[in-house]
C-alpha cells in the first residue's frame, strides 16, 4: 500500500495484475482494492480511479483480460465508510460493480454498516462483503441480514450451521473461497480439512479465489490445484465452479452467455483429450 503514491503507480500495478492474469487463462476479474488507504497521497479518488482505468483498457486490448473493480470498506474503520459508498455508487466511478466489505469481523459488525450498504442498493450497486471467515456463522447470518449481499466473500464457516448452508443453496447466494488464505490464516488446519467439498455437495454456489494473491504467494492455479489435490474436488466440481463463478459475475447477461457458450466448447474438448488413449 505504502509504494503506491502516484498515478503512474496505480497505472503500473494494474498493469502489472493483468500481465499475471493472462498467463493463468483467467479471462475476467472482478478485483477488489481499498480506497481509504489512499485518501491522504493528495489524489482524488476520481483520478486514482482514472489511472487504473487507462490500465484496464490496455490490459484488455494487450491482454484480453477484462477487469472491473469492486471497492470495499473496512469494518475497523468507518469514519470514511460513508464517503466512499457515496463515491462508488456514482456515475463517474466507472468499472466499479459492486460494493465490498473487509478487515476484522469480530467487534466489527456488518450492521454498523446498514446505511451505507442501503445507499448502494438504492443506486443499484450490489452488496459483496466478506463475512464467516475469520468468525462463524453469527457473522454469515447478520450481514445476510443487514446488508442483502449478492454474493458473500469467504463464507465458508456457514459449514458450522446446516440451516445456513441449507439457507444459502436454497436462496443461491454464492460463496467466494480463498482456500489458501484460510489456511495460511489459521481457519483451518490443512487445505485437507477446509469444507470447500462439503459446501458444494450441498448445493452452494461456489467459485474459487485468491484473496491476497501477494500477500499469500498463491495463484488462482495454485488454488485450482489445491482444490483437486488436496480438497478431493474432481473435474466436474471444478468445471462447476468455474461457470458458478461466472453465473454470479456482475458482467453483462449477454457477456455471461458467450462466455458460458465458450467455456463449455473448452470444457467438451478438453474432456475428449482426457479420454483419448495413452500412445
Amino acid at each position: 500500500v505504502r509504494c503506491l503514491r502516484r498515478l503512474e503507480d496505480f497505472f503500473d500495478v494494474v498493469i502489472d495484475i493483468g500481465a499475471g492474469m493472462a498467463q493463468q487463462n483467467i479471462r475476467y476479474a472482478e478485483t477488489t482494492w481499498t480506497p481509504q488507504f489512499y485518501l491522504k497521497r493528495g489524489l482524488s479518488l476520481d483520478s486514482i480511479l482514472g489511472a487504473m482505468n487507462e490500465a484496464r483498457r490496455e490490459v484488455k486490448a494487450r491482454r484480453g483480460v477484462e477487469l472491473q473493480w469492486i471497492p470495499d470498506l473496512v469494518r475497523s474503520y468507518p469514519a470514511p465508510a460513508s464517503a466512499i459508498a457515496k463515491w462508488a455508487a456514482s456515475r463517474k466511478a466507472a468499472g466499479v460493480v459492486a460494493l465490498g466489505l473487509g478487515g476484522p469481523e469480530s467487534g466489527y459488525p456488518a450492521s454498523a454498516f446498514e446505511a451505507q450498504f442501503q445507499y448502494a442498493h438504492s443506486q443499484g450497486l450490489p452488496a459483496n462483503p466478506h463475512a464467516g471467515e475469520g468468525m462463524g456463522p453469527e457473522s454469515v447470518w447478520e450481514t445476510i441480514q443487514h446488508l442483502r449481499p449478492s454474493r458473500l466473500g469467504h463464507g465458508v464457516r456457514a459449514i458450522e450451521d446446516a440451516g445456513l448452508v441449507e439457507y444459502l443453496a436454497r436462496n443461491a447466494i454464492p460463496l467466494e473461497v480463498c482456500l489458501t488464505s484460510n489456511v495460511k490464516l489459521g481457519i483451518y488446519p490443512s487445505y485437507a480439512d477446509h469444507p470447500v467439498k462439503r459446501l458444494i455437495d450441498a448445493g452452494c454456489i461456489v467459485s474459487l479465489n485468491t484473496d491476497d494473491p501477494a500477500l499469500f504467494q498463491t495463484t488462482l492455479t495454485d488454488e485450482y490445484v489445491h482444490a483437486v489435490r488436496d480438497c478431493r474436488l474432481d473435474i466436474r466440481d471444478i468445471q462447476k465452479t468455474i461457470l458458478d463463478s461466472l453465473r454470479s459475475s456482475y458482467i453483462s447477461d449477454d457477456r455471461k452467455s458467450s462466455m458460458q457458450t465458450e467455456f463449455e466448447l473448452e470444457f467438451s474438448r478438453l474432456d475428449k483429450l482426457r479420454s483419448m488413449p495413452e500412445v
